[in-house]
């Protein structure tokens, strides 16, 4: 029987030398250099990105500016172009007015001739044609008289009139003389008009309308001319 001759490692007794870490360090740094320089290089694409962005987007906003000035003067051409239109269509309207009131009055003169030529007018002398009142305002009002005088050879005629309001001032009858006795002259060859504002007392109601022509020709009659007084209300 063989016997077994054990097995011994002898060391030689020494110290130990440390492991380097400097491998590790390293790749790290190498880690960060090529993780900078990647951040780098995407920072560098990304801000080109946004600039080529920025770019596009300023031109879209040129165009866009260019486009908002074209509207904003085409805008301004067409205002301008219907306040001119305007102005024509007032001006036509304004034209169309004034030729519609010439012609009416055309009419009127027309019509007042007619009724002075009328042959069916008894009274061919000097004579109250027409008289008229409107309302001016709340208390003013306007008188209108028209005389005539006979219009076949018609001579000058002149004197005076006076022009009184009859009516009624609580249960008393009132005569008020509109005009001054000292202005109220006359003097034409064919017809004369007078106008003049005028206002009645307080509670006075007139009734009628007195006009008296006073001509200064021999043998010649005074004229007297009565209307009712709503009957001059225009």
């Amino acid at each position: 029987m063989g016997i077994e001759i054990p097995k011994y490692v002898i060391q030689e007794k020494g110290t130990m030398q440390p492991r380097s870490n400097a491998p590790i360090i390293l790749s790290a740094l190498i880690a960060l250099v090529v993780g900078f320089v990647f951040n780098e290089l995407y920072s560098n694409r990304k801000l080109e990105t946004l600039r080529v962005q920025n770019d596009v987007l300023e031109e879209n906003n040129r165009v866009n500016l260019d486009k908002i000035a074209q509207l904003e003067n085409k805008n301004s051409l067409l205002e301008t172009e219907l306040k001119i239109k305007q102005q024509a269509v007032n001006a036509l309207q304004n034209d169309y007015k004034l030729r519609l009131d010439e012609l009416n009055q055309s009419k009127k003169d027309i019509q007042f001739y007619e009724r002075l030529l009328s042959p069916n007018i008894k009274n061919k002398g000097l004579r109250v044609f027409e008289a008229v009142i409107t309302q001016k305002s709340a208390t003013l009002k306007t008188l209108s008289i028209i005389f005539v005088n006979k219009i076949a050879r018609a001579n000058e005629v002149y004197g005076k009139y006076s022009i009184q309001i009859q009516g009624k001032k609580g249960n008393n009858q009132q005569s008020i003389n509109v005009l001054d006795q000292e202005t109220n002259k006359y003097r034409f060859r064919y017809f004369h008009k007078v106008s003049f504002d005028f206002s009645l007392p307080d509670g006075f109601k007139p009734e009628q309308l007195v006009v008296k022509l006073f001509p200064k020709i021999k043998k010649a009659k005074t004229i007297e001319y009565k209307a009712p007084w709503h009957s001059l209300i225009k």
